[in-house]
């Protein structure tokens, strides 16, 4: 998605929470997909951790900001 031009640091982060979740959700679907294949489901679980700790990150921007009154 490509940010608007005058978009505030405040709003990117609730837009980068947002998409991060939306990823979130689409690996837990795959993950759920998944057949027996250990190691295509092992990656695909190390995806879901990538995720979830980028989210944490997404999360922790977003309320510094807030509390930096952004």
């Amino acid at each position: 998605m490509i940010a608007p031009v005058n978009e505030t640091p405040l709003a990117a982060a609730t837009r980068h929470v947002a998409e991060t979740e939306q990823r979130w959700d689409r690996q837990a679907e795959l993950v759920a997909e998944l057949g027996g294949n250990e190691t295509s489901r092992a990656a695909a679980e190390e995806m879901l951790l990538e995720i979830r700790a980028t989210l944490k990150l997404a999360r922790a921007q977003q309320a510094f900001l807030r509390a930096l009154g952004e």
